[in-house]
């Protein structure tokens, strides 16, 4: 085999893998500070691509493929509103201002997008649903119980950690990941870093995973879960469905 084959074949193959990885891999995730402050605006940004590879695509080009999105803002006292979302670039954006102390909870909600073909990856044909979660503390109090219910009623996958204990560098956190408002056991988790750093767990019986991060840094759980229900959307038939599902833990100070 000469050199120049060689090549050829090497470059089809990152063409294919890159491709394989645009296809199927992309997931949408919300970046926010942690903590909040009464009477000042707090931004929300949500990203899609795929974090550990450092891709975050320019969201006009794949707005048809995502279709409209849902941001909810859940408030210490239960009350839910929708955020506005704009466009800034490769992500969303939006705002909000709190009012009172307490635990604020953000529900992206993504279940409008085509139905897909991705029969050519053994995949099938499939609908696809989005979700992400984060808490944003207002002078609350640290490492407290945090409540799944206003979250899971809008997102059908959920992945969220049990307390709101502060996220550190070796020092083990417990997540619990639910469908539909039920544990979901035995389920794969990636835990994903940057330089294209990640780490495949899998849920216990209750549905529940304990994670230590070894570095300082961002980190993007996520995973994905196929109900396995056909039926239409716009039209189009489905074989599938493709809930996938994200939660960020914030950079460390």
């Amino acid at each position: 085999m000469n050199l120049q084959n060689t090549l050829l074949k090497a470059s089809l193959f990152c063409l294919f893998s890159l491709f394989t990885l645009q296809v199927s891999a992309h997931n949408l995730w919300i970046e926010t500070a942690p903590t909040a402050n009464i009477g000042e605006h707090h931004r929300v940004s949500i990203y899609m691509g795929e974090y550990s590879y450092g891709v975050r695509e320019n969201i006009k080009e794949h707005r048809k493929e995502i279709g409209p999105i849902t941001l909810y803002l859940i408030e210490p006292d239960g009350t839910v509103a929708e955020l506005e979302t704009t466009i800034d670039g490769n992500r969303f954006v939006a705002r909000f201002t709190p009012k009172t102390k307490g635990t604020y909870r953000l529900a992206l909600n993504v279940t409008k997008a085509p139905v897909v073909d991705w029969r050519e990856y053994d995949l099938g044909i499939l609908k696809t649903n989005f979700f992400s979660s984060a808490v944003v503390e207002v002078a609350a109090p640290k490492d407290h119980k945090t409540s799944m219910n206003p979250v899971s009623d809008l997102n059908e996958l959920l992945i969220t950690p049990t307390t709101t204990a502060p996220f550190e560098r070796n020092t083990p956190v417990t997540f619990q990941l639910t469908f539909q408002g039920k544990p979901l056991p035995e389920q794969e988790i990636k835990v994903g870093y940057k330089d294209k750093w990640f780490k495949t767990l899998y849920t216990d019986e209750q549905g529940q995973l304990t994670v230590s991060f070894p570095w300082n840094g961002q980190f993007v759980i996520e995973t994905v879960h196929t109900e396995q229900t056909s039926g239409s959307f716009q039209g189009e038939e489905y074989e599938a469905i493709r809930h996938t599902a994200t939660y960020v833990i914030p950079r460390q100070k």
